[in-house]
């Protein structure tokens, strides 16, 4: 049960990872507020 849990905490973590590099690549990649400068956030 306890490694279970664990294994689903990790994989979620790696798709949200995944997903927010998604997101700033997209955003930097289209011109908006920021004036195209690649977005860097944490």
């Amino acid at each position: 049960m306890e490694t279970q849990t664990l294994k689903s905490v990790i994989k979620l973590h790696e798709f949200l990872s995944y997903f927010r590099d998604l997101v700033r690549t997209t955003v930097s990649a289209k011109p908006g507020r920021h004036g195209g400068r690649p977005y860097v956030g944490k």
